[in-house]
Parts: structure tokens; C-alpha cells; sequence
């Protein structure tokens, strides 16, 4: 019992440990996404008439996404990619090959 409850505390920090990374990857994201919002905001203030705030957003816009499309060329990660990453972890991780042994041990203990 002892070792089973043992596994499933290092699980469960290994899981907590993965979240992590994730919820660091998308608060970065998130602030990237409010910074752009505050710049384009700003932007529009500082215009003394609405066309040249049309033109400085257009500019403002143009340049972030350029600096963005760049970020990501250079980061050549894709959502499958992630998804690759993770079945690699969670198939080399001795743990969970026991756990998915159990599962299907108890799938058939089931029928």
C-alpha cells in the first residue's frame, strides 16, 4: 500500500510540475497580449485627429505582428508538436507505464 501511496504523491507532483511550466507559457502569453492592447491604446491617445490615429495604429499593428510572426518562426513550436512532447514524457515515465498497466488490468478485471 505504502509504495502505490507513494507513487501517486511523486504523480501528483510531477503533474503539478508540468501545470506549472504550462500556466508559465500562458501568463507570458497573456501579458504579451495585454502589452500589445496597452501600446495600441496609447497610440490612439497620443493622435491629435482620427486619421493620423488610423495611420499609427496601422503602423503599430504592422510592426507587432511582424515582431510576433518573427517570434514564432524562431520558436517553430506547434500544438502538435506540445502534444508530441507530452505522450513522449508520460511514455518514458516509469509511473505511468504502471498506471496504464493497472488501468487496463482493472478494464478486465471489469468484464
Amino acid at each position: 500500500m505504502i509504495p502505490i501511496f507513494v507513487a501517486l504523491i511523486w504523480m501528483c507532483v510531477y503533474f503539478k510540475d508540468r501545470s506549472n511550466k504550462i500556466s508559465i507559457e500562458l501568463s507570458t502569453r497573456i501579458f504579451n497580449i495585454h502589452y500589445l492592447e496597452g501600446l495600441m491604446k496609447l497610440t490612439n491617445s497620443v493622435a491629435s485627429s482620427h486619421e493620423e490615429s488610423l495611420r499609427k495604429l496601422d503602423e503599430a499593428a504592422g510592426s507587432l505582428m511582424e515582431s510576433y510572426l518573427q517570434q514564432i518562426k524562431n520558436n517553430n513550436i506547434t500544438e502538435n508538436d506540445v502534444a508530441k512532447i507530452e505522450s513522449k514524457e508520460l511514455e518514458s515515465n516509469p509511473y505511468w507505464k504502471v498506471i496504464s498497466k493497472l488501468e487496463s488490468i482493472i478494464k478486465l478485471i471489469k468484464k
